[in-house]
C-alpha cells in the first residue's frame, strides 16, 4: 500500500498525525488513513509531524473510590440527605414550579431561627454577639427578598378579570356552552333564559370569589 507520509517524521509513540484535509478542516488521522490530498503539519522546532499519542476528544473522568470506610459512609449519608432535602426534591420535580421558591423561603426561615438561638446562647454565655447579629440581619433580608418574590409570583398567576384577554376567553367559553345547549335540543327561549340567569350571576360577589379561588390555587 502506497504511503502518503514519511514514517521517519512520525514522533515516537504517536498514534495519530495532525493534517488539513481537502476541505480545509484540521484532522488527527491514523497514518494509514492519510490520503494524497491531506496536508501534513510539521513542527518547525522538531522537524517532525505533530503527533498525538491518544485518541482525540476529552478524556473520560475516572470515578475515584473513597479513601476509607469512614469517608465512604459520609458520602453515603450526604447522598441520602441530598435526596431528602425539600429544595432539592422540589427543584428536581419541576424547576419552574412556585414550590421551589416556597421551599427556599422555608429554608431561610429555619436558618434565621437557628441564628437567633445561637445569638441568645452567646448572650447567655457572655460572648460577643455582633457577628451573629449581622448574619441574622442578612438572613432576615434574604427572607424578606424571597417573600417579595414569592408574593410577586403568586400575583402573576392570578388572571385579570378586567383584561381583554380574559374577555376573549370567556366569550369563547360562553359561545361553546351556548352551542352545546343548541346541540342538546334545547329550545331557543330556554337557552335565552339560561344565559339571562347566568349573566345575572356574574356580579361583584362572583368576581371576588373567582379572585379568591385563583389566589388559593396559586398558593397551593
Amino acid at each position: 500500500m502506497e504511503r502518503h507520509y514519511d514514517p521517519n517524521l512520525i514522533p515516537r509513540g504517536s498514534a495519530r498525525i495532525r493534517c488539513t484535509d481537502e476541505k480545509g478542516k484540521q484532522r488527527w488521522k491514523n497514518p494509514g488513513e492519510i490520503v494524497p490530498t491531506d496536508k501534513l503539519h510539521i513542527n518547525k522546532k522538531t522537524g517532525l509531524y505533530y503527533g498525538m499519542k491518544g485518541s482525540p476528544g476529552r478524556k473520560s473522568i475516572v470515578a475515584l473510590k473513597p479513601a476509607s470506610h469512614v469517608v465512604a459512609e459520609l458520602v453515603k449519608r450526604r447522598s441520602v440527605a441530598l435526596e431528602q432535602d425539600e429544595i432539592f426534591q422540589a427543584t428536581q420535580r419541576d424547576p419552574q414550579s412556585s414550590q421551589v421558591l416556597h421551599e427556599v423561603m422555608l429554608g431561610l426561615i429555619e436558618e434565621t431561627a437557628v441564628l437567633k438561638f445561637e445569638r441568645e446562647e452567646a448572650e447567655r454565655q457572655g460572648e460577643a454577639t455582633s457577628s451573629l447579629s449581622m448574619r441574622r440581619v442578612q438572613a432576615l433580608k434574604a427572607v424578606a427578598d424571597t417573600w417579595l418574590k414569592r408574593k410577586e409570583q403568586v400575583s402573576s398567576n392570578v388572571i385579570d378579570l378586567e383584561s381583554d384577554t380574559f374577555g376573549a376567553l370567556f366569550g369563547l367559553i360562553s359561545e361553546t356552552f351556548k352551542q352545546a345547549c343548541t346541540d342538546s335540543g334545547l329550545r331557543s327561549e330556554m337557552i335565552d333564559m339560561i344565559f339571562a340567569k347566568f349573566a345575572s350571576a356574574l356580579n361583584e360577589e362572583w368576581a371576588s370569589e373567582a379572585k379568591a379561588r385563583m389566589k388559593r390555587s396559586s398558593e397551593d
